[in-house]
């Protein structure tokens, strides 16, 4: 069976439990207590007492890649980038983003201020060869930037609809007058 006491600023923070019984069926009973959740506040158990820590508020950064490179046509996309969050300007976390998170990241439990002053998330990510990076917010968006090399097989196709052509007498011909 549980007890509840709510204390406060105006009992000194102080709480006590009495007239419990100490055996139930002949064995001795194990107290314990807990605390309900604090807002800022980490609590821990010591014996008997209560120990709250402040741990401030608390935000989450989250955000998405977007490529911007037709589809990944030129075939360049890595499989996966490294995203590094940024508390004031100094990378604090990284973590490696693929397909298979959707592109997308998120960093959480992250103190709201530092030193009594809002701290400032930002993102950036490892460069990526042959894209340009740039950020919205915390979302990542990155540009091909090289060339899409042709295959061959555009060519081919010409080439052989200009060989069925030709057999089925339906090219033209070159006269060169002087």
């Amino acid at each position: 069976k549980e007890s509840s006491i709510e204390v406060d600023k105006d009992s000194g923070w102080k709480y006590k439990f009495e007239s419990l019984p100490k055996y139930k069926a002949g064995k001795e009973i194990k107290y314990t207590i807990k605390e309900d959740a604090v807002k800022y506040y980490e609590s821990q158990v010591d014996g008997y007492n209560l120990i709250n820590n402040y741990v401030g508020e608390k935000v989450q950064v989250m955000g998405h890649k977007t490529w911007k490179d037709n589809n990944n046509k030129a075939g360049k996309r890595p499989n996966s980038i490294k995203v590094n969050l940024l508390a004031d300007g100094k990378v604090v976390e990284s973590k490696k983003v693929s397909q298979k998170d959707r592109w997308t990241y998120e960093f959480d439990n992250l103190a709201k201020k530092k030193d009594g002053k809002v701290v400032k998330y930002s993102i950036s990510e490892e460069k990526v060869k042959d894209y340009k990076a740039s950020t919205n917010g915390y979302n990542l968006i990155n540009t091909y930037t090289g060339k899409i090399v042709k295959t061959g097989n555009e060519y081919t196709i010409v080439i052989a609809l200009l060989s069925i052509s030709s057999v089925l007498g339906l090219g033209y011909r070159y006269t060169r007058r002087v």
